[in-house]
């Protein structure tokens, strides 16, 4: 019997899995993907946290074993990933998208150009927080949300100090994993 889904992104069903510290750390960071519907899963994420070490294994593969915020990473990333391509009859862009007011801003651009720190940056400043991955358009051109905690790489965390609280990591897998409200 397959095992069933606890959380959906887009139209990617998964189950998260791991040790207390792994399981506790990828519940936060998928809150906001948690299913209303038991579907078969598609995949299954597992995270083992043992002091400053993470495990990762994705579906039937061999574990990985990195720091642990790099393997938290990694599950967000394989995510990101399976739900972009999950979807069909939407165009799915890789971009920051926030909103203010009923005015909705899609930012594309490449990984590593700081699509996380400005979608930060725009939430602290009031806007509504929508993805810092993926933007899902629909043809009648509205803009799906996608919201991910938003990761922030240490490059990032000097420009917003002031968010450091709302680590969902606690500051100790260094990098920041941000709950937007």
């Amino acid at each position: 019997m397959a095992a069933m889904a606890t959380h959906r992104a887009l139209d990617h069903h998964f189950l998260l899995d791991g040790n207390r510290s792994g399981l506790v750390l990828l519940r936060s960071l998928f809150r906001c993907f948690e299913a209303d519907e038991l579907v078969p899963a598609q995949e299954v994420y597992s995270l083992e946290i043992d002091g400053d070490v993470g495990r990762v294994l994705i579906g039937v593969g061999q574990p990985v074993e990195r720091p642990a915020g790099d393997a938290a990473s990694r599950i967000v990333t394989a995510v990101n990933r399976e739900a972009m391509l999950s979807v069909s009859g939407v165009d799915v862009v890789h971009a920051a998208v926030a909103s203010l007011g009923d005015v909705t801003v899609v930012i594309p651009a490449h990984s590593g150009s700081g699509k996380s720190t400005l979608s930060a940056a725009l939430t602290a400043a009031g806007f509504t927080y929508f993805s810092d991955e993926l933007a899902p358009i629909h043809p009648d051109l509205t803009v799906e949300a996608f919201p991910k905690p938003i990761v922030v790489g240490p490059g990032s965390m000097g420009v917003l100090k002031e968010l450091a609280s709302a680590d969902i990591g606690d500051g100790r897998l260094g990098r920041w994993f941000l709950e937007p409200d």
